[in-house]
């Protein structure tokens, strides 16, 4: 059945020579957590770096982050980038190799409400960045949002940002 499974080897010579060995094996989903906190973030997406699954999520009061899966099977968490509230990220792997993510920025601090947008971010340099794609608060009083976006590539690998506009 499903879950853990061990098989044990043992192979033995003439001369009493023996050699065992042991094998642990899953059946079925394997289960591992990525990140916990109170607060276990707004919906994720997933794509590959090479032969390396990468996901995308936003965590409140922290931020973007990305978790990517070692050579070892374990995840490792990185900060893409630091925020109060960001909303429905999304990610892809470049031409080139390299990640993009997008995400529905809604405030940076407590101070910063109004510097709503999408905000596109890349490890190109092997650390992240963040780019500012669009302001949706053009004023503190009309301030729109910019939701639901998707980073995009071209035939040329040129990368391009997909979202949804809504106004007050």
């Amino acid at each position: 059945g499903a879950g853990w499974h061990w098989i044990t080897v043992q192979a033995s010579d003439s001369s009493g020579h023996t050699v065992s060995r042991a094998f642990a094996l899953t059946i079925g989903a394997h289960i591992s957590r990525i990140a916990a906190s109170q607060d276990g973030g707004l919906t994720s997406s997933i794509a590959l770096q090479g032969n390396v699954p990468a996901i995308v999520f936003a965590q409140g009061n922290l931020g973007v982050r990305v978790a990517t899966l070692s050579g070892t099977g374990n995840w490792r968490l990185a900060t893409a980038m630091t925020s109060i509230d960001d909303r429905w990220p999304w990610i892809a792997s470049a031409p080139d190799g390299s990640l993009r993510v997008s995400v529905s920025h809604v405030w940076t601090s407590v101070e910063g409400f109004d510097d709503a947008g999408v905000v596109v971010l890349d490890n190109k340099s092997g650390s992240w960045r963040s780019q500012r794609a669009t302001i949706s608060c053009r004023t503190t009083s009309d301030c729109g949002r910019d939701w639901a976006s998707a980073p995009v590539f071209d035939a040329s690998g040129r990368a391009h940002v997909a979202f949804l506009r809504y106004t007050s």
